[in-house]
């Protein structure tokens, strides 16, 4: 930064701790800096002060709290008029900005900024009373000041310019003023350092388009300043135009017009055609990150270096950090092998003049260590940034989050998950409050929602905003990209639904509904489904996923070829495990069993590491699950005769629709505690109250719960007939919120005196998302199923000999079904990728601090392994049927406790996750004769039949069975001594089944057929 003329260095070296002492003593230290016989010549004022130099110094050592409190201060001596402050008032607001951009304070340093450029556009033709020399001369400085990373290719030379300019405030007519009346403004002489305002304004124009992204475009503050810019207010014809060039094409790459802005900004390279100036470099840097949005590498790498190398020359420390920095990024994005070159040189050269830029340069060549695999240079050069921020405030703003990036990353790389995780919830914490891209996206949130734009407009910002994160996007800001997954926010995506029913684009909305479903998953995951990613693309049958992902596969083995080596000696053991039986009678077997068991338990957990370390890296693995939802793709896949009925719970309303293979219908519903009232109806009037509470035999045997299952039934479907679900062999139920508790086989369809439960009308599954209820081409589970069965309590109460009972009948029905005891011989998550059924006919305990905390197997609960969040790492796989007859939830109170189906939602995303696909999951948990025959009926005919089908033979058949009061534990005997069948629901309407749909019958496209041949 050239604060005094451009042959003084600014800063000497390490300056920081004389000058923030200085800043607590008198106000004669602004002197300090000051020229000699300054002091003399009192009667001329200097803006901005002596006192502003001194904050800049300050800011320079990275203390940005005393920077801004040091900025505020010289502010305090700026010019004041009846008309406001002046233009050296830029300055101030500018770099009280940067001072809170480099803490990570968005919001107040976007304020600063736009106060600066309000100002300017107040004062817009104060350069127009500068009195500028006419012509330029060579800078012919000191050869110890020059960059010594590079020589510019450039021909131009770096101009002299001198440190002030005289510019004339006040009015010269004040006689007349006084005659006529006015404001009489005395006339006189100022010294401005105009460049430093210069430089100062396009700072606040670029650093404002960097916060604001594409919102600035739509901002009226943007507009205003390429209107005033165009008018160009400056000298005519004169060298001080290449300012306003630059300024007009950084406010034209705001407005999003990227062609004038190069145009624009190409012009204000030189001034009188040969002289670099003081802007030169911000105009080389806007021109570079042009070239790198247009993936023009090579081209943004060599302006980025100019940009450093003009920087350097007029002292600009903080923009030879940033162009440095973003030449870093470019030369790992463009994928360059070995140390950026300038890094190195410029870090010792930065020794002598910035704590701040030395730091962040010692941070970008530990990135590119990490990156390439050279982790102990890495932790060295961190070991050294961290001794240098350890005494400012740069620890806890941008450099200091980059730092935490790059420590979590060598951290992962040397195997230090403890580590490694810490620095990552560093890093998060810091992106939560600080996160640029969430930070633009709840800009352009409140532009839509306060209609300042369009909708279509909105729709377009929405969809960049809330994009699926591309390559791209990891290629160069895997922070951000990871910060945008992991962090929620529903209310954009809800506005971006909403937007799209106002514009009838009713397709898209039913994408974007599944895509806040899934958005609800990864926000719960560690590293927002990230990981999930990672094992999907890298460990799922190939059959689950996209020809894309496994292209993805294919080079994550090729550039990581330890996690390749791994995966091959875990696939071998899986192989032997899977030859030996589930539960070994031999001691012998069963040892070796545990030891291939310990042995993958450990290449797995090597491989999560491994896992960690390529989420951090700048790599593609597009997020298969759950799969994004491509409607046309989905309804031309689904069989004749399906529907769909997806429900949506907005802040707003209850979203329905319902749409087969060729249409679609929608609705707003009621929500909230309304919909929560009608659900707890519908519910107590089947006896739910308490999930251990018996139930009067004379309840079971009535009537009354119909009524509120078939008003429930018109509710939900918009007034629907029975007419409507003519010809609908089976229907895929989406629910949202507390719909998830509702027990939709038992709503009633027809008309009060013929109504029957919608489940004699079709067959029903469901989802937790519209993508996850088509088929994803796995081959469907055998007769020769390995099947293991837990066997315990339903009931708490019951006898060991109940479930002993019940479990001879099952292996009576089932081929090849063992019972799993405890205490388990190896881990249940080892155990689970072995089974492809798995049945556990006991009491399961849900309630955890997670989601995830619960244990499928529950044999093994409290120990490693356990816990579904466990089923979800590797080694990947779990059974591809899971039937819970003993699950519980919020409806077996009625809803006692507000939910919203979060439980549900959570287990079923995550068991998928973990490989699952048919599922049986109960709301409410019977514990009786009923369940086990259920349960027994459904799992026999699995082999034989389609999901739907089997689960609908069971419900039939449990309807016509006669009810064993003395079997059924939630039944309370009583003088009522009919004899009536378990057709009530409170027997059936308890189990929700997940489950695949039927293969796609169309044949393959040619390019199936020819990912086909590849395998």
């Amino acid at each position: 930064m050239a604060a005094q003329s451009s042959h003084v260095r600014l800063c000497p070296r390490r300056p920081s701790l004389r000058l923030r002492a200085a800043a607590l003593v008198a106000g004669s230290c602004v002197l300090l800096l000051a020229p000699s016989g300054r002091a003399q010549q009192a009667p001329v004022r200097e803006y901005p002060p002596g006192e502003y130099y001194l904050a800049l110094n300050i800011y320079q050592a990275g203390e940005f709290t005393d920077a801004a409190r040091a900025f505020r201060s010289a502010a305090r001596s700026g010019v004041r008029s009846s008309e406001g402050r002046w233009v050296d008032s830029i300055c101030y607001h500018t770099m009280l900005g940067e001072s809170m951009y480099q803490m990570g304070e968005l919001s107040q340093a976007a304020d600063e900024y736009t106060a600066a450029l309000n100002l300017f556009l107040v004062h817009r033709n104060w350069m127009l009373r500068v009195d500028f020399p006419d012509v330029l001369q060579p800078d012919q400085g000191s050869a110890r000041r020059a960059p010594t990373w590079g020589v510019s290719t450039r021909r131009s030379v770096p101009a002299r310019f001198p440190d002030r300019y005289p510019i004339l405030q006040g009015r010269l007519d004040n006689q007349q003023v006084l005659q006529q009346g006015g404001i009489v403004a005395l006339p006189e002489f100022y010294q401005v350092n105009v460049h430093e305002i210069m430089r100062c304004t396009a700072l606040a124009i670029r650093r404002r388009h960097e916060i604001m992204g594409r919102a600035a475009a739509h901002d009226p503050l943007t507009t205003q300043l390429v209107q005033v810019l165009t008018v160009r207010p400056a000298p005519p014809n004169h060298w001080s135009g290449a300012w306003i060039d630059a300024l007009l094409g950084l406010a034209y790459a705001s407005a999003g017009r990227s062609q004038e802005a190069a145009s624009e900004l190409g012009k204000s390279l030189v001034m009188a055609s040969q002289f670099d100036h003081p802007l030169t470099a911000t105009s080389l840097l806007a021109l570079g990150k042009l070239a790198f949005e247009q993936d023009q590498y090579g081209t943004a790498s060599g302006l980025f270096l100019e940009a450093s190398l003009s920087a350097a020359w007029y002292s600009q420390y903080a923009l030879v950090e940033e162009a440095l920095r973003w030449g870093a990024v470019t030369h790992l994005v463009a994928g360059q092998n070995g140390m950026y070159p300038p890094l190195e040189p410029a870090t010792a050269w930065a020794r002598r003049e910035s704590d701040l830029l030395e730091t962040s340069l010692v941070v970008s060549a530990a990135e590119v260590a990490a990156t390439a695999n050279e982790t102990a240079t890495a932790v060295t050069l961190l070991e050294q940034a961290r001794r240098t921020m350890a005494r400012a405030d740069m620890r806890g703003g941008t450099i200091g989050a980059r730092y935490q990036y790059v420590l979590a990353l060598a951290s992962y790389t040397a195997g230090n998950v403890k580590a490694g995780d810490a620095a990552f919830a560093a890093l998060m914490a810091y992106q939560r409050k600080s996160s640029l891209r969430l930070f633009e996206l709840g800009l352009i949130d409140r532009l839509v929602v306060s209609a300042a734009v369009t909708e279509r407009v909105g729709n377009e910002l929405y969809n960049y905003a809330l994009r699926e994160p591309e390559p791209k996007d990891w290629a160069v800001d895997p922070v951000e990209t990871l910060s945008v997954v992991l962090t929620p926010h529903l209310a954009p995506l809800e506005h971006w639904f909403e937007i799209t029913l106002k514009r009838k684009e009713e397709e898209r909305a039913i994408e974007i509904s599944d895509r806040i479903r899934r958005h609800r998953f990864f926000t719960t995951l560690p590293m927002g489904g990230r990981l999930v990613a990672l094992r999907w693309v890298l460990e799922a049958p190939k059959e689950a996923i996209s020809e894309r992902a496994l292209l993805q596969r294919q080079d994550l083995n090729a550039r990581y070829p330890k996690y390749a080596t791994l995966a091959r000696q875990a696939s071998a053991l899986r192989t032997q495990l899977e030859g030996l039986p589930l539960v070994p009678a031999e001691d012998e077997v069963r040892q070796t069993q545990k030891k291939l068991s310990g042995q993958l338990a450990q290449i797995s957990s090597a491989q999560e590491v491994l896992l960690r370390e390529i989420a951090l890296r700048r790599v593609p693995a597009d997020f298969v699950f759950p799969p994004p939802l491509d409607l046309k793709s989905f309804q031309a896949n689904l069989p004749p005769g399906t529907m769909v009925m997806s429900y949506l719970s907005t802040s707003r309303a209850v979203h329905a629709f319902s749409f087969g293979k060729d249409d679609y219908k929608l609705a707003a519903l009621e929500g909230g505690a309304k919909l929560q009232k009608r659900i707890s109806d519908v519910l107590r009037s089947m006896g739910h109250y308490d999930k251990n509470q018996p139930i009067d035999l004379e309840v079971l045997a009535n009537d009354a719960w119909k009524e509120p299952a078939r008003a429930m039934f018109a509710a939900i479907t918009n007034n629907a007939t029975a007419a409507n679900f003519d010809g609908v062999n089976e229907l895929i139920i989406v629910p949202d919120g507390p719909l998830w508790y509702l027990p939709f086989e038992a709503l009633q369809i027809g008309t009060a005196e013929s109504s029957m439960p919608l489940i004699t009308k079709t067959r029903i599954r469901y989802a937790p998302t519209i993508a996850l209820a088509q088929h994803d081409r796995r081959p469907m589970a055998t007769t020769d199923t390995k099947t293991g069965a837990v066997v315990g309590s339903l009931f708490p109460r019951d006898d060991e000999k109940i479930g002993l009972a019940a479990f001879a009948e099952l292996q009576s029905s089932l081929s090849e079904v063992v019972r799993l005891k405890e205490p388990l011989s190896v881990p249940s998550n080892m155990l689970a990728t072995l089974c492809d059924r798995l049945v556990v006919l006991s009491d399961v305990q849900s309630d955890g601090p997670t989601p995830y905390a619960w244990s499928p197997m529950q044999l093994d609960q409290g120990k490693p392994g356990s816990t579904l969040g466990d089923w979800a790492m590797l080694p990947f796989g779990s059974p591809e049927q899971i039937i819970l007859p003993g699950f519980h939830t919020e409806a077996e109170t009625a809803l006692k406790r507000p939910a919203g189906g979060e439980d549900v939602f959570l287990s079923l995303c995550g068991l998928m996750a973990s490989g699952s696909r048919t599922i049986l999951l109960s709301r409410w948990r019977t514990g009786g004769k009923t369940s086990y025959d259920l349960t027994r009926e459904f799992v026999q005919e699995l082999p034989y039949t389609s999901p739907t089908e089997a689960w609908q033979r069971s419900v039939f058949l449990a309807m016509q069975s006669e009810l064993v009061v003395a079997r059924e534990p939630r039944v309370k005997t009583s003088d009522f001594d009919a004899r009536i069948k378990a057709d009530h629901p409170f027997f059936w309407s308890s189990y929700l089944l997940v489950a695949p749909g039927e293969m796609n019958a169309t044949p393959p496209t040619p390019n199936e057929v020819a990912a086909e041949k590849k395998k």
